[in-house]
């Protein structure tokens, strides 16, 4: 199947324009919570964070759902998985501000620390990491809607790629064999390079020919 990923990749992203809004409230949401508390102007940005995830994923997983040709509500599995992800996600946050507890500590005892920078840095780079996880979660959740229709695993390698994306690379397996086994790029957790998330793989429906996954 001949296709010129970046243009597709390009067109899909634009397609999606509720996902789109959804991504740059959450993006904005995590940036304001770790530079309002490292700033001193916002301390609860540790309760902000986790409410913003809880919002963000259920509307990223509406989304996603209809996006995958089902109508809500969603099967028993999906709510159990969307249920565990907001769990995992809230967690992660919670280490994150025990961790910038520290850091803040540390820039009031630093009387020359640019404390301003400093923020700035952090909350760019904790937005650009958990909004990853949402683009995650709308691939995962629509290849979910799609069942059993045949996909094909495709793309290329990008920054990252694995053993795994080598045997997988040009096959047809139904959505349903995907998310089984943890291989819906670019984070499956049956993917070796899943933890950098650069691997630049993508699903496509052979139906269609067009991509499944950003």
């Amino acid at each position: 199947m001949q296709l010129n990923y970046p243009q597709a990749r390009a067109i899909l992203e634009l397609t999606l324009a509720q996902f789109s809004v959804t991504y740059a409230a959450f993006h904005a949401a995590v940036y304001d919570a770790v530079d309002g508390y490292l700033s001193h102007t916002d301390i609860s940005g540790r309760t902000k964070m986790k409410t913003a995830i809880a919002f963000a994923a259920g509307a990223t997983a509406t989304i996603a759902w209809q996006d995958g040709g089902q109508d809500l509500p969603f099967d028993a599995e999906t709510n159990v998985l969307l249920a565990g992800w907001i769990t995992s996600q809230q967690s992660y946050a919670g280490q994150l501000f025990d961790r910038l507890v520290l850091l803040r500590r540390e820039l009031d005892d630093n009387k020359t620390a640019d404390v301003a920078l400093i923020a700035i840095k952090e909350a760019r780079a904790r937005a650009d990491g958990y909004s990853s996880s949402l683009k995650y979660l709308y691939a995962l959740i629509k290849v979910m809607a799609l069942g059993n229709e045949k996909l094909l695993f495709g793309g290329l390698p990008g920054h990252e790629s694995c053993p795994e994306c080598t045997m997988l690379m040009d096959t047809v397996h139904t959505a349903r064999y995907y998310v089984a086994h943890g291989y819906v790029p670019p984070h499956g957790e049956g993917l070796s390079c899943a933890d950098g998330g650069q691997c630049e793989h993508v699903l496509i429906s052979v139906k269609t020919g067009q991509l499944v996954t950003i």
